[in-house]
C-alpha cells in the first residue's frame, strides 16, 4: 500500500491543511516533501540566537537546508507557550497537528489531538483524520513485524559521542538489552560526516587513500554495497547528506538536510515495506543533534529564554530519543538493527572521536566489547552482519585506533578566518595523524617549516585537546609514553599541502607563521613568572577553566599551588586534587600568594583583591603580559594572531 498517499488523501478530505493552502498545489509529486508550500519569513530567525547566526554557512543556506515546516512547528509551540487567546490558542493547534501528521511525528500529533479534544471538543473532521491516520499506522506495523526478512536497519544519529548518549537514554537502555553488542571504546577516524561515510562504505581513509576524491560511491568501489547486492538485498540510504551515494542506492524521497527524524524513520519504516526481498536501509538522523539542533520538540526563542543554545540541543536529543522508541517498535524480530554516531559535537574535546555503536539481532549474545574498535573496521563490522549474522570480535578490535585529518581546505571558511581574525589552532592550519587507545589519545602534525609538533594527552582528560594543538607548540603529559605513539605514526605521510586541493590552506598557514614567535614569547614569559613563585603557600583565585588551563600548561611550574578560591566545590577545577576553599576563609589558611588569572572575572577579581590581607602578593597574569607588551583579547591559552598577522594576502575578490 502507498501509506503516504493515504495520508496525504487524509489530510485533504478533512482539510487539516486549511491554514497553508499552498499544500495543494504541490501535490504533484508525491517523491518529494515540498516543505516550501510555507514561504520563509525572516522572523524565524528569533528562533536561533545570534551567536547561532554568526556561526552558520550564511542566510542562504539556512533558508534552503533548513526545513522550513520545522521552524514552523518551532513558532507554533512557542506561541502556545505564552499567554494567547483561545481562538488563537486552537488555531495554532490545529496548525501543529497538521505540520505533525506532514512530517510524520504522530507522537506531536496525538499530544496536539488530546489538546484539542480536552480544551475544545475537538471537531469530528479531526477526530475521523486521526481515527483513520492510525488504522494506517496499525496495519503499517503489522505487516512490518512480520516481515521474515533479515533485514538490516542502520540508524546513522549524528554528531553524539559515546559520553553524550546518556541523553538518548534509548542508546544507553539498548547497550544493557538482550541480544545486544555494545562497543564502549570505538573511535571515528575523521570526525566529520562524509569522510566517515566514505570510510565505511569504501574503506578509504583521508589521508592514506584520499578518500575525498572519490566522487560517486556504488558497487564498483564499495564491497558493502556488492555484497548487499550479491545477497539479494536492496539497499538504500536515507538522508539528504549523501550526494556522493549512487542515485541506485539513494531513497526515492527527496529531503533535506535538516529534515526532522520522524520524517527520515517513517521514510525507512516505507522502504522496509515496499521491499520484497531482504532490506538494507541506513537512515541518517541529523537535524535534532547536529548544530544548530532544530527539531519538532523545541520550546524556546532566542529573545525570551536563556542558554538557548543548550536547551534547544537538549530538546533535539530527547525528540531522537521518543521518536526512536516509537519507530523501532514497528520492527520484527528477524531485523539486525545498528546505532551509530559519526562524532562528538564538542570540537574542543577528544570525545568528538569516541562514538556510539550498538549492533542488536536475534543471533548475538548480549556482550560490551571494551577493546578498541577503529571505523576503518566497519566494512568488516559490515561483513560479518550480513554475511555471518554473527559478531567474530578478534577481527573487529586492536590495540589503537588510528585517527587522521587534513588542513582546513574551505575557501569560504578560511575567507572567514582571515577576515574575522578568528583563532586558530595546529589542527585547522597542519590536520594531523593520531593514536588513540584506552591510556592516551597521541596527536602529531608538521609545520610548514618541517618541525614536528605532538600533543599527548591522557583518554579521559576532561580538558579539550583543540586548544593544546597550539601552533609552535607541543604537549606531552609522559614522556616515557611518547616513543611508542611515534614508532606507529613514523614514516606515514601528511596531508600533501602542496597540492592545489590546499592552495587556500596555505594562506591561514602564513597567519599562523606569522603569530607562532608571539605566541612562544607569551608562552616563555608566563613560564618565567611561574618559575619565580614560592614552592609553597600559593593559592588560585577561581577555579574556572581559566586557571585550570593555566595549571594544565605549567604545573611543573606551579608545583607550589595548594588551594583553589572559589565559591563551588563542583567549579572546572574539582579535579586537580587541590582542597577548595571560599574567599571568606582565605585567612585561615597558609596562604601568601594569590594568582588572578581568569580572564573572565579579571576586574571583579581585581576589585575584590583589594581587600586581601596585607601579607598576601597578588599576581595578576594579565596585567602582567601587558607590562610586557602583550595584551590578550581572550584567554591566554588561546593561539591569538594580531590583525597584521592575517595581512597574508588572501584572494577575497577571486
Amino acid at each position: 500500500m502507498d501509506v503516504n498517499q493515504e495520508i496525504n488523501r487524509i489530510i485533504l478530505k478533512y482539510h487539516l491543511d486549511k491554514y497553508y493552502p499552498s499544500f495543494r498545489e504541490k501535490q504533484g509529486d508525491k517523491n518529494k516533501c515540498f516543505s516550501n508550500f510555507i514561504p520563509w519569513e525572516d522572523d524565524y530567525y528569533d528562533y536561533i540566537d545570534s551567536e547561532d547566526i554568526d556561526g552558520l554557512v550564511g542566510l542562504q543556506g539556512l533558508k534552503e537546508q533548513r526545513d522550513i515546516i520545522v521552524l514552523e512547528s518551532i513558532r507554533c509551540l512557542c506561541e502556545l507557550k505564552g499567554d494567547i487567546a483561545a481562538e488563537k490558542r486552537k488555531e495554532y493547534l490545529e496548525r501543529l497537528f497538521f505540520l505533525a501528521i506532514y512530517k510524520r511525528n504522530f507522537l506531536l500529533a496525538e499530544e496536539v489531538f488530546d489538546e484539542l479534544q480536552q480544551d475544545f471538543g475537538t471537531e469530528m473532521d479531526i477526530k475521523e483524520a486521526w481515527r483513520e491516520i492510525n488504522a494506517i499506522i496499525e496495519r503499517m506495523k503489522i505487516e512490518l513485524k512480520n516481515r521474515k526478512y533479515e533485514d538490516i536497519v542502520s540508524i546513522w544519529i549524528d554528531a553524539v559521542s559515546y559520553a553524550d548518549r546518556k541523553e538518548i537514554p534509548y542508546l544507553e537502555e539498548l547497550g544493557k538489552a538482550d541480544h545486544t553488542i555494545s562497543f564502549s571504546n570505538a573511535y571515528t577516524v575523521t570526525p566529520y560526516t562524509n569522510p566517515t561515510l566514505l570510510l565505511m562504505t569504501t574503506g578509504k581513509k583521508r589521508i592514506d587513500d584520499q578518500s575525498d576524491s572519490i566522487k560517486r560511491i556504488d558497487e564498483n568501489n564499495s564491497e558493502t554495497i556488492a555484497l548487499l547486492k550479491n545477497k539479494g538485498y536492496s539497499c538504500k540510504f536515507l538522508g539528504a547528506y549523501w550526494k556522493r551515494i549512487d542515485n541506485l542506492y539513494r531513497g526515492e524521497r527527496e529531503h533535506y538536510i535538516y529534515a526532522p527524524c520522524s520524517e527520515m524513520l517513517w521514510d525507512m519504516a516505507c522502504h522496509l515495506l515496499d521491499a520484497s526481498q531482504p532490506a538494507f536501509i541506513l537512515t541518517h538522523i541529523f537535524s535534532e543533534t547536529h548544530f544548530p539542533c532544530l527539531s519538532m520538540n523545541q520550546k524556546t526563542r532566542s529573545d525570551h529564554e536563556k542558554n538557548v543554545r543548550g536547551v534547544r540541543r537538549l530538546q533535539g536529543r530527547q525528540e531522537v530519543d521518543r521518536q526512536l522508541r516509537y519507530y523501532m517498535d514497528f520492527l520484527g524480530t528477524s531485523a539486525t538493527k545498528l546505532f551509530f554516531s559519526d562524532h562528538g559535537d564538542d570540537w574542543s574535546s577528544i570525545d568528538v572521536f569516541h562514538t556510539v555503536l550498538e549492533v542488536q539481532g536475534k543471533n548475538f549474545e548480549r556482550e560490551n566489547i571494551k577493546e578498541i574498535f577503529s571505523y576503518g573496521k566497519f566494512p568488516e563490522l559490515f561483513r560479518q552482519v550480513i554475511l555471518d549474522k554473527r559478531i567474530n570480535k578478534p577481527a573487529l578490535i586492536s590495540d589503537y585506533a588510528e585517527v587522521q585529518e587534513i588542513p582546513l581546505y574551505n575557501k569560504n571558511l578560511i575567507k572567514d578566518y582571515i577576515r574575522k581574525k578568528f583563532i586558530i589552532s595546529s589542527v585547522d592550519v597542519w590536520g594531523y595523524r593520531g593514536v588513540i587507545d584506552r591510556d592516551y589519545v597521541y596527536l602529531y602534525y608538521r609545520e610548514s617549516d618541517g618541525t614536528k609538533r605532538e600533543l599527548l594527552m591522557k583518554n579521559g582528560c576532561e580538558d579539550c585537546f583543540r586548544k593544546m594543538c597550539i601552533p609552535g607548540y607541543s604537549y606531552i603529559c609522559n614522556e616515557e609514553a611518547v616513543p611508542y605513539y611515534r614508532e606507529i605514526v613514523k614514516g606515514k605521510p601528511m596531508a600533501d599541502i602542496q597540492d592545489e586541493k590546499f592552495k587556500y590552506s596555505r594562506y591561514l598557514q602564513k597567519a599562523a607563521e606569522n603569530a607562532i614567535p608571539k605566541h612562544a614569547h607569551k608562552m616563555e614569559l608566563l613560564r618565567e613568572l611561574f618559575s619565580s613563585l614560592p614552592a609553597h603557600g600559593i593559592a588560585f583565585r577561581g577555579g574556572g577553566l581559566d586557571n585550570r588551563r593555566i595549571f594544565f600548561f605549567y604545573k611543573k611550574e606551579l608545583q607550589g599551588v595548594e588551594y583553589i578560591i572559589d565559591r563551588s566545590e563542583d567549579c572546572q577545577c574539582s579535579g586537580l586534587d587541590i582542597p577548595i576553599i571560599p574567599v571568606e576563609d582565605i585567612g585561615k589558611y597558609p596562604i601568601h600568594t594569590i594568582l588572578l588569572s581568569s580572564k573572565k572575572f579579571a576586574e571583579e577579581f581585581r576589585k575584590e583583591a583589594m581587600d586581601y590581607p596585607a601579607y598576601i602578593q597578588v599576581v595578576d597574569v594579565y596585567q602582567y603580559l601587558e607590562e610586557n607588551g602583550i595584551i590578550e583579547k581572550y584567554p591566554f591559552y588561546y593561539f591569538q594572531p594580531d590583525e597584521e598577522d592575517y595581512d597574508v594576502g588572501f584572494p577575497f575578490d577571486d
